[in-house]
Order: structure tokens, then sequence, then C-alpha cells
């Protein structure tokens, strides 16, 4: 069995990297690309949340990272999700559709 606080505590290391592909694949894992189930809900931690809501808001974070990070705010409480309605709109009105549908 895996060991669930030091899978989550590498993540949030890997969303606080400097390097915007180490980010990227960090919202892969929680978010559960290439045909995986991403993370229960109640393992979507209060710092993985915070590193998320810091990439789709962040001008200049990675198109591939920003795109993840949005899958990945799915995964937070409504609340949380409410509280990123004006970043979402945002994101909805991209020029790239796969933002736009991540965004909804």
């Amino acid at each position: 069995m895996h060991d669930i606080h030091a899978i989550t505590e590498a993540l949030v290391r890997v969303g606080r990297a400097d390097d915007p592909r180490v980010r990227h694949a960090g919202t892969m894992a929680i978010y559960g690309l290439f045909k995986r189930r991403p993370i229960h809900p109640d393992r979507f931690t209060k710092e993985m949340e915070e590193l998320v809501i810091k990439m789709i808001n962040d001008p200049d974070e990675s198109m591939w990272g920003a795109h993840n990070a949005i899958n990945c705010l799915s995964l937070a409480s409504e609340k949380v999700i409410a509280s990123q309605v004006d970043t979402l709109l945002t994101w909805l009105k991209h020029e790239d559709w796969w933002f736009r549908a991540a965004a909804m």
C-alpha cells in the first residue's frame, strides 16, 4: 500500500518547482491523465489547492501547466471553485477550445 502522506508531500514539492515542466507533471499526477483517474477529492489537500489556484492565476504559467491546473481545480470544494469564478470566466474567453472546455 502506498504512503498517501509521502505521495501528497511529493506532489506539493513538485507543484512548487521553478521548472514549469515539473509543475505540469505534478498536475498530471493529481488529475490522472493518460487513462488514469484523478486522485480522490478527499486527498486533494489544501496545499495542492493553493498551488493549483496560483498556477491558474499566474499569467506567466505554461499553457499545459495552466490547463491541467484548471482540470485539477475540479477536485476542490464548491466554495473554492466559486472563489475562482472570475479567473475561470477569463479562461472561458481563451482562443484555444481546450482551455474553454477545462474552465467549464
